[in-house]
């Protein structure tokens, strides 16, 4: 099974956290593509030979990332595609896990923290709704951290629990 990870996040704070625990410790046996910013494409060495790097340089969060993401995903004619985050590819339409770390975004309104126009961080607002809800109707399987994250997930998005597996996160303390 040739299994994609969409990894341009893997210098990011809480989810590249969780993007690099994966690297470290899913099984170097499977056959893996890691889609990754440059930065990570040019330094970064696969364990194995089972393990491929494609460069993926759009950016999160845009309509570039929409456009581009599914074109890279199809060209690696993958069995299945694991998002780890709510950037979940609107156009790609084969087999996918989504991971939905928590609802933190329909809890609070982060409005007054943007530098953003207030007109743009609507629609970026809007778009994060649209995808987590996309994620929840279209993806396989949705991953997530805790019986809370699940619960909040099938009372926002309707999801039928069936669908999501609470997976705890593990693994070592990275080095500050």
């Amino acid at each position: 099974m040739r299994v994609g990870i969409d990894a341009r996040l893997w210098n990011e704070t809480g989810v590249g956290r969780y993007i690099r625990a994966l690297f470290n410790y899913l099984p170097k046996n499977q056959e893996f593509v890691w889609f990754l910013g440059k930065r990570e494409f040019e330094t970064l060495a696969m364990p194995t030979p089972r393990w491929k790097k494609v460069l993926a340089t759009p950016h999160w969060h845009t309509l570039t990332e929409q456009i581009v993401m599914p074109v890279l995903f199809y060209r690696e004619n993958l069995d299945l595609l694991h998002v780890p985050y709510v950037n979940f590819p609107l156009f790609y339409f084969k087999k996918t896990v989504s991971t939905i770390h928590d609802l933190i975004l329909d809890h609070y309104k982060t409005g007054r923290a943007t530098t953003l126009p207030w007109w743009f961080y609507l629609i970026k607002k809007f778009s994060y709704h649209f995808l987590v809800w996309a994620a929840t109707v279209r993806a396989q399987k949705i991953l997530t951290l805790s019986n809370d994250s699940k619960n909040e997930i099938i009372s926002h998005y309707g999801t039928n629990p069936n669908k999501i597996e609470v997976i705890y996160e593990a693994g070592t303390l990275e080095n500050a």
